[in-house]
Parts: C-alpha cells; sequence; structure tokens
C-alpha cells in the first residue's frame, strides 16, 4: 500500500514522542536496561543520565586508552604473523571494542585482545542473540526462561558465550 501521508508519521522529527514496541523492549531480556525501557520519557532521563560519559570531549580523553589498546592488539598481529597465521579480523576488532569499552564502562578489562582467538565466543554469543531476536520478539518468555536456566544447559544449547552473557546479566 502506498500512503504519501505515513511518511511524516514514520519519520517524524525530534520533537515526536515514540515509546519503544513492549516486543521490542523484550527482545534480549533486558527490560530493565535503557535499551529496554519502553516509555520514551523514562528512556530520555536515563539516556540523559549517562549521556555525558559519551560526549566528544570524554571520549577525545579516552585516546590514550584507546591507543594503548590498539599497541596491544598490533603487538598479536605481529605474533600471528611470525607464526604466519591466518587473523579474523571480525574477532580481533570485537576484542578490541570489547577492551575499550568494558574497561571505560566497568573499569575492568577481560582482556580479548590477547585471549586465544580474540575470544570469540564472545561474537558468536552476539550473533546468537541477533539470531533469536526474531523468535524473542514474538516469544517474550522465552529471554526469561533462558536467563534461569543452568550455565552448562545453556552453553550446551547455545554455545559458551551464551552462558558468558546470562552470566554478566546476573553479576551486573
Amino acid at each position: 500500500m502506498i500512503d504519501p501521508d505515513f511518511y511524516d508519521v514514520l519519520f517524524a522529527g525530534a520533537q515526536s514522542k515514540r515509546d519503544k514496541p513492549p516486543t521490542w523492549s523484550h527482545a534480549f531480556g533486558i527490560s530493565k536496561s535503557t535499551f529496554g525501557t519502553i516509555s520514551h520519557n523514562a528512556h530520555r532521563l536515563r539516556r540523559n543520565a549517562i549521556a555525558p560519559s559519551f560526549s566528544t570531549a570524554r571520549i577525545q580523553k579516552l585516546e590514550p586508552l584507546i591507543q594503548e589498546n590498539i599497541d596491544r592488539l598490533i603487538s598479536v598481529f605481529r605474533r600471528y604473523q611470525k607464526k604466519a597465521e591466518i587473523v579474523s579480523l571480525r574477532a580481533a576488532m570485537g576484542a578490541l571494542t570489547s577492551d575499550i569499552i568494558s574497561e571505560y564502562c566497568f573499569g575492568f578489562n577481560d582482556n580479548y585482545i590477547e585471549a586465544p582467538g580474540f575470544n570469540v565466543m564472545i561474537l558468536e554469543a552476539n550473533d546468537t542473540l541477533t539470531g533469536l531476536m526474531h523468535v524473542t520478539v514474538q516469544a517474550q518468555w522465552l529471554p526469561p526462561l533462558l536467563d534461569r536456566l543452568p550455565e552448562s544447559l545453556v552453553q550446551a544449547a547455545f554455545g559458551q558465550g551464551l552462558a558468558m552473557y546470562n552470566e554478566l546479566k546476573r553479576v551486573s
């Protein structure tokens, strides 16, 4: 159906307030997070609370941390080069961003850059989560169920990465 009047509804300006559809809020099982917030006003409050941490000036102050992690990654690349091994750039970049983000946001670094294979299971867990999203949007009971299952069962069904993701949700 072609409806030119719907354009302004779909692409409303910044002044337009919209709540997130509840089905999308629960897709990843993090409904109490900023991402999972349904109400436009509540989301705005939560987003504004963390916005200063991601301002251009604050991110520019991170340059030494970013450079230090890039230097570590280059060192690992050189080890791969000496052994003539293939490097998964997707896994390497995932490790780099994970190390930077976790250190900046949580004050610790899991050192995925130095981990064998750049701890690719984390990327695989992300792929699993996004691959399941079309199911979890419809079956909102599934993420809470997965959260309650024993880690060994989740690991057997979906891999170690998703088990680690569930464990992180429990402790944070």
